[in-house]
């Protein structure tokens, strides 16, 4: 239970060390679902109030430890606001404005999708093809499931694999690299049968545009999707993001200084799953056209009936809805079941879909190393909203701000506190914010016993499946985990903020609470974000 929400907490990232966490489970069905009637969108678009919408994301801003964000507002299908918030490095004070670009991370993937639909369009892609048609040497270790596997499994992470991020730590490596790796891991499911997240669907997606269109996949992206959509300051790789005049650079929160920039994370092996950099004043007209008929400023991209293909459920996934592992949690400790506002929650093409107070709302969100972006489209009304970050992994925020911002965009009357419920919510689950600022305000005064750390140390059972997971003391004040992850050593400090309470100060978990729990044995049992693993 706890996993299966760790799981969907960030499952829509780049980050490596998703792997983890065990994929999505649950009960599922193979076949699209139908989406519900829309409603007619209004005549006029409700007024934002404005002061009070900057009140609360500066408060947010605070209270979860954002250093910069960017914000906008689709309503009828018009732009009505764009705004930048805080700064986009802390070290030079520079304000986040709407045109400032932010890694958009994992919503790149409906990119994808959109560019694999232009292709259907034209006759040259159809979505129920085997993948194998477009690209002859695509495998995967099951021969059977290789004929099977076809172009809608590859847009709705129905394919059977799982994920793999270490392969975004080796900038060497090639799309044609990626497609060798998949012909070794082992598959989950059988294709069609359930959801399963993995950037290695979306790499293949990209080569898939590849093969079909003869670009590629950056190229056929800017000429086809960005420069048609006005897009045209946005770009394909951090580097690139890093040759313009507004830029936000990543941030990490560090136990001991606060928040810091850290290194950009170059993905090119991977980058049809999480490559595209953008303003949220770009960003507002990819929603604009997702909300409308497949037209922008005049010009039809993309047919209506393809668009909603794109939009409609095709397997349903109750994990994507952590208020329901919270009631679960609620059950367990014998509490009443927490307030939850989605229901019907399932995955389209690179799009999570679920039923919000009675509505339809369809939305994706993302992260890489050191940002946390989220896309809300609201078709009945045809609105939607952008919130771009430069924080690492602060999908919290996010969805406390995009909740309010649906409620207020679909006229929804009293309004809840989505803040409240979504931290009643995660505090069953023990991922509550205030939990996580308890435990970094008392890392920074807490006074470790060096015999305490030292009772720790030792080998202990892998975390990962690959090897064991060691930990050595530091300095008399801290420790150090080493733990293997597909292969690639990571080595973690740990800041202690009690006896047996660690956070994870650096490397690829930084920021993750790390605890040991005694044993009647005499033996500790370190646990990581749920998965615990026995001392030896």
């Amino acid at each position: 239970m706890r996993k299966a929400y760790i799981a969907w907490l960030y499952a829509l990232s780049v980050g490596m060390l998703l792997s983890l966490l065990t994929a999505c489970t649950g009960t599922l069905t193979a076949s699209p679902v139908a989406a519900p009637s829309p409603i007619a969108a209004p005549t006029r678009a409700l007024a934002l109030d404005t002061a009070a919408l900057d009140a609360l994301v500066t408060r947010l801003m605070q209270e979860y430890d954002i250093p910069g964000a960017g914000l906008a507002i689709v309503q009828n299908g018009q732009l009505t606001y764009t705004k930048g918030y805080g700064v986009r490095d802390v070290t030079t004070g520079a304000p986040v404005t709407p045109n400032t670009q932010f890694a958009i991370a994992s919503n790149t993937k409906s990119f994808t999708a959109l560019g694999v639909m232009l292709l259907v369009q034209q006759g040259k892609v159809k979505l129920d093809d085997p993948v194998t048609k477009y690209i002859p040497e695509f495998k995967l270790s099951d021969p059977a499931a290789t004929a099977k596997v076809t172009v809608r499994h590859l847009l709705s992470h129905t394919t059977g694999l799982g994920r793999n991020e270490a392969i975004a730590l080796d900038p060497t490596l090639t799309r044609a690299d990626v497609l060798k790796l998949i012909a070794t891991l082992p598959l989950q499911s059988q294709p069609g049968e359930r959801f399963a997240y993995s950037n290695l669907n979306t790499t293949t997606a990209g080569v898939l545009i590849e093969r079909v269109s003869g670009q590629i996949w950056e190229d056929y992206t800017r000429e086809h999707i960005l420069t048609p959509l006005g897009m045209s300051t946005a770009t394909l790789s951090v580097e690139a993001m890093q040759a313009t005049p507004d830029f936000a650079r990543p941030h990490q929160m560090d136990v001991l200084k606060g928040n810091q920039p850290i290194p950009f994370l170059s993905i090119p092996s991977v980058a049809p799953a999480g490559a595209i950099n953008a303003s949220v004043a770009e960003m507002a007209r990819y929603v604009q056209f997702q909300v409308g008929d497949g037209t922008f400023n005049g010009q039809r991209l993309l047919s209506p009936e393809l668009l909603a293909e794109m939009h409609r459920t095709q397997i349903v996934e109750p994990n994507l809805n952590p208020g329901l592992n919270a009631a679960m949690a609620a059950k367990t400790q014998g509490l009443p079941a927490p307030t939850n506002l989605i229901t019907d929650t399932g995955y389209a093409f690179y799009w999570i879909t679920e039923n919000f107070e009675g509505h339809r709302v369809i939305w994706h969100d993302g992260a890489t190393s050191g940002f946390s972006p989220l896309t809300m489209l609201i078709p009945e009304t045809q609105s939607g909203v952008v919130i771009l970050t430069n924080a690492h992994y602060m999908q919290p925020f996010n969805q406390v701000l995009r909740q309010h911002l649906a409620e207020v965009l679909l006229g929804i009357t009293p309004q809840h506190d989505t803040q409240q419920i979504l931290e009643d919510q995660a505090k069953l689950l023990g991922t509550d914010n205030a939990t996580r600022r308890a435990q970094l305000a008392a890392a920074r005064s807490y006074k470790a016993n060096p015999d305490d750390l030292q009772a720790l140390v030792g080998d202990y059972a892998s975390l990962t499946g690959d090897k064991p997971s060691h930990v050595t003391l530091m300095d008399g004040t801290k420790l150090l985990l080493k733990l293997s992850i597909q292969g690639t050593t990571a080595e973690t400090e740990l800041i202690p903020y009690s006896r047996q309470g660690f956070i994870a100060n650096s490397g690829f978990v930084k920021g993750w609470p790390v605890s040991f729990e005694p044993g009647q044995d005499g033996k500790t049992t370190l646990i990581i974000q749920g998965i615990r693993a026995a001392q030896k």
